[in-house]
This record gives structure tokens, C-alpha cells and sequence, in this order.
């Protein structure tokens, strides 16, 4: 079989990093010569011999693979043999941007997820990245040279080539990389402080590598330049977000969340919010691995509020105690804060808790498609408690609110109760193992739910309210679920064993009232109560 006929039979495509970035040069460059045009278009050919052939999604003993295999190592041969005429033809004005694109093509190797790969063939695949990350590190003079006097490749172009190095060059490679994009911090300063988005986030790219792989003078100069910037914006955006981020989310930088305090503290102060306080609810609601997520969900979430709201996380801080604003869907926010006084829809209540020590409760995707459901028919309310002090008054808020005497308004309908959970307690804030009399004071218990309870929760709550728990294990027998169920003469659905929502559904039939269900891990995991008996 030809290797045209190959290449056409097996209808793959190379894999090829995003296309180079080609900036317009000033002067006008020279055509290479025919001999030279010649010579590149027959190694360009050989190259792509090397990265095309490989894969296949059939049988493998179909294919001619020791033809394909002797080919290549008979043009990995030829490529070895022409490294230096490549590395005279980037020196050549005429003939530079015909090679700087085919390092940045062939110095790329990533293995295709679609098709499965023969391993001799895998090996030249690998071969021919390293010839051109070798040629790169051997061009760095040129490159630095050429790329600062914008003769025939631009400085973006240059960082493209180094960043290329960094990424995936072996050690010594990545640290040249890392050494040439530290020592153009000022142009990727300029990238940073760009308006155009694209040239933003390359420039934010090479920031990161820096951060993750440089030396203690390399990373701790990036640090700085993010620092600067971010202190310089007269507002938060999203863009002081992404630099923010970037650094929570750098691995040695992980545990320089007080360090780095101050720079948050900014952002958190500029809209009016307790940066202490916040910043302290962030750490207690989620798992230290996960505090750059955190960072993240948060902070783009009061960006995108604000935006859209000026003022919008100052009130629902202070109107109902969120601070963890990355849980929750953007429209579900906004919406709390119109309707604030308007009490014409029956409506809901989320009761999340301050403590979450391992992120459970970030998981906005199922409140955001919950909240669709209900097609603004039924109204939520989100609170945020770290006690069940916080629960009652939170209630009673709700009540004075929404359910005032003159019957104008709604009581609860739904609740929806998140805690991390036993058989007999909800947890809302504090952590019991670490602080005894704090895990009590913030622990809801099944013993809490007796004497007056019954009788005050009564005007909270319309008759046969559904309660979903979304509490490890506070469905089992006997337990916390079915003692609210019977207290509050309610519906109350609870997962048996630890377990967490999937779903959370609500259904409207013509002329009849929501009915709300809940799917937690396992469907067989969940106990419904009624009234103190259980259904299921």
C-alpha cells in the first residue's frame, strides 16, 4: 500500500496544538529561494509521515505497520541528518516563518484519545518532539534576538516558542523556558493589561508556568507583578478574579492563603463586605485541596452579581448570611434580591451550613437546574447558618417577611436542609471533633426537636410541608428524619447512609400545587417519612 493510499485510508488528521500565533512583521520578508522552498516542503512532508500515521480504530493486523515503522525511522534518520539546515533557515529572514511555524507544530505531542495508537509508531511520534524541542533550546540566541528587534518573529511568537520549551521539554528544557518567559515579564505585563481577551489569557498562561516552575525569584517576581496589578484596579473584575485565582491555584503557593489575604481583602472591601469574615467562611466550607476552587467559584460569582446588580452581595451578606456565593446559580441570587418584598408565590427555603469541610455543598449545577424547574411559579430563598440558633432566626426572618398577620403572604412550603449529618444530628457550623462545646451550639440534634419545638415550628411551616435533608445518613430508623417528619407533620425524604443529592426534582400539574422529590446517589439509599411513619 502507498503511503498516500495510507494516509487516505485510515482518514486521520495530525494532532496539533492550537494554531501558531502569527503576528503581522513591519517590513516585508523575502521568499526563500527554490531550493530551499524545495527542501522544507520535503521535510515538512516527513514530518507529516511521522505524526499522521500511528492510529487506527480497527484491527491492528490489518495495517502494514513494518512498512510504516521502517518509513519513519528512515525519515527520523533524515530529520536527525538536516537539524542544522532547519536551524540556518530560521536564521534566514526569507525563510524563518516557514520553520518558526512547523517547531511550533512538531515540538506538540499528545497522544489521540479517539483512536488507539501502535506503539513502534508511538516511539517516532515522541522522536520527532524532542528533535524539534531540541532545535528550539538550541535556537534560543537567535530566538531572543530576533523575537526583541522584531526581526521576522514577533515577542509573542518568541514566548510561544519558550512556553512550547516549559511545557513539555524535558528538565532542563522546561527550566530555560521558564528563565526565558521570567526575563520578559515586562512584555507579558503589557499581554496582561491588554483589552483583548486572547492576548489576556496567553499572557496570564505564561504567568502560571512561571508561578508553577520557576525558582524562588522567578515565581516570587510573578507573584509581585499579579499583586501590583490587582492593587492598581479601582473596582473588582474579572480579570483581578483570573490574576486572584492564578495564584491560590499555584502549588507552592497553595498554603499562602493568609499571605495572600490582603490581596483578597481589596477585592472583598471594594463592594462593602467583611472581608474576614468572608474569607474565613470560605476556608470552613470547603476542603484545603479544594481552597483554590473555592477562591475561584466565589469570587467570579460576586463578579458576575455585581455586574449585573451593583451592591448584590453586600445585601444578601447581610440579609441572609451568604457568604460562600460560588454555590449558588447567578439568576437564583438575583431573583432573591428582587423579589425581596414580594410575597405573592408560595416559596421555599435552602438552609446550607457555614462548616462544610469537604465541598459538599458546592455543587451549584443541581440548584441551578432545580431552580429552572420551577419556572418562577415558586420562589427559593437561600440562607446560610453556622448554628442552629442561625436556623430559628433564620425562620423566624422568613416568617415575619413572607407570612405577616394579616394572611397576606405564604408560610413554608419546602425546605431544603443541608448539613453534613449522623442518624441523629445536622451539623451547621463548627467542627465537633475539633471544638466539643462548638459541635453542640452548632449541631442540630434529634433531642433539640422535643418539648416546645412542635409548637413554635407550627407557624413557620403550611400543614404537610416537604422537608428534603441533604445530610448523610439522617434517614435511618429512628433517627433525626423521622423525628422531624413527626414534629413538623411533614414529608420528610432523607438519604439512609452517607450520601449526597444528584437531583432534585419539582413537578406542577394544572390546578395542583408543586410536588418535590429528591435522588441522592443511590435511590435505594433514601427514607421518606410522613408524619412521624415511614412510607419507604
Amino acid at each position: 500500500m502507498s503511503e498516500k493510499n495510507l494516509l487516505e485510508n485510515q482518514n486521520l488528521k495530525p494532532i496539533k496544538p492550537e494554531e501558531p500565533q502569527i503576528e503581522e512583521i513591519e517590513e516585508p520578508l523575502a521568499l526563500p529561494s527554490k531550493e530551499m522552498q524545495r527542501k522544507l516542503e520535503h521535510l515538512d512532508y516527513l514530518i507529516s509521515y511521522i505524526q499522521y500515521l500511528g492510529y487506527y480504530d480497527g484491527d491492528e493486523t490489518s495495517l502494514p505497520w513494518e512498512a510504516v515503522v521502517d518509513d519513519m525511522k528512515d525519515y527520523m534518520e533524515e530529520l536527525e541528518n538536516s537539524k542544522d539546515f532547519v536551524k540556518a533557515a530560521f536564521s534566514d529572514k526569507s525563510s524563518v516563518r516557514d520553520v518558526y511555524k512547523m517547531l511550533v507544530d512538531l515540538s506538540y505531542y499528545q497522544a489521540r484519545e479517539d483512536f488507539k495508537i501502535q506503539e513502534d509508531c508511538d516511539v517516532y511520534h515522541k522522536k520527532l518532539a524532542k528533535w524539534g524541542l531540541n532545535i528550539i533550546e538550541e535556537l534560543m540566541p537567535e530566538i531572543e534576538i530576533m523575537s526583541k528587534l522584531r526581526f521576522s518573529i514577533s515577542e509573542t511568537e518568541g514566548l510561544n516558542l519558550y512556553d512550547n520549551l516549559a511545557n513539555n521539554g524535558n528538565e532542563i528544557q522546561q527550566k530555560k523556558g521558564i528563565s526565558a518567559l521570567a526575563g520578559r515579564l515586562d512584555f507579558i505585563e503589557k499581554g496582561i493589561r491588554d483589552k483583548d481577551q486572547q492576548i489576556f489569557h496567553r499572557n496570564l498562561r505564561y504567568l502560571k508556568e512561571i508561578l508553577k516552575k520557576g525558582d524562588e525569584k522567578e515565581s516570587g517576581s510573578a507573584e509581585e507583578l499579579i499583586k501590583r496589578i490587582v492593587n492598581e484596579q479601582s473596582e473588582s473584575d474579572q480579570r483581578s478574579v483570573y490574576l486572584i485565582s492564578t495564584l491560590f491555584e499555584v502549588e507552592h503557593l497553595k498554603q499562602g492563603i493568609y499571605g495572600l489575604r490582603l490581596l483578597v481583602n481589596k477585592q472583598l472591601e471594594k463592594l462593602g463586605l467583611p472581608a474576614g469574615e468572608i474569607i474565613k467562611a470560605w476556608l470552613d466550607s470547603t476542603h484545603f485541596n479544594k481552597l483554590p476552587d473555592a477562591v475561584w467559584d466565589n469570587l467570579i460569582r460576586i463578579t458576575q452579581l455585581e455586574s449585573r446588580k451593583s451592591g448584590i452581595c453586600r445585601f444578601l451578606f447581610n440579609e441572609f448570611g451568604i457568604a460562600d456565593f460560588g454555590r449558588y446559580p447567578v439568576e437564583l441570587l438575583l431573583k432573591q434580591k428582587e423579589q425581596f418584598n414580594d410575597r405573592s408565590k408560595p416559596y421555599g427555603v435552602v438552609l446550607y451550613p457555614r462548616d462544610d469541610w469537604n465541598g459538599a455543598f458546592y455543587n451549584f449545577p443541581m440548584l441551578e437546574k432545580f431552580y429552572k424547574q420551577l419556572k418562577g411559579e415558586f420562589y427559593l430563598r437561600v440562607f446560610e447558618c453556622k448554628s442552629k440558633l442561625g436556623v430559628v432566626k433564620a425562620l423566624n426572618k422568613l416568617n415575619k417577611l413572607y407570612n405577616p398577620p394579616d394572611d397576606s403572604g405564604h408560610k413554608i412550603s419546602l425546605a431544603i436542609i443541608g448539613g453534613h449529618g449522623t442518624k441523629n444530628s445536622i451539623n451547621f457550623g463548627g467542627r465537633a471533633w475539633d471544638n466539643k462545646e462548638g459541635g453542640k451550639k452548632e449541631e442540630l440534634h434529634i433531642n433539640d426537636l422535643k418539648g416546645s419545638v412542635a409548637e413554635e415550628s407550627g407557624k413557620f411551616f403550611i400543614k404537610y410541608p416537604t422537608i428534603i435533608l441533604e445530610s448523610c445518613s439522617t434517614g435511618a430508623d429512628e433517627g433525626i428524619g423521622k423525628e422531624l417528619a413527626k414534629v413538623l407533620g411533614a414529608k420528610v425524604i432523607a438519604p439512609t447512609t452517607p450520601n449526597s443529592v444528584q437531583e432534585l426534582y419539582a413537578v406542577k400539574k394544572p390546578g395542583r400545587d408543586f410536588r418535590f422529590n429528591v435522588k441522592y446517589g443511590e435511590s435505594k439509599e433514601k427514607a421518606e417519612y410522613f408524619e412521624g411513619e415511614k412510607l419507604r
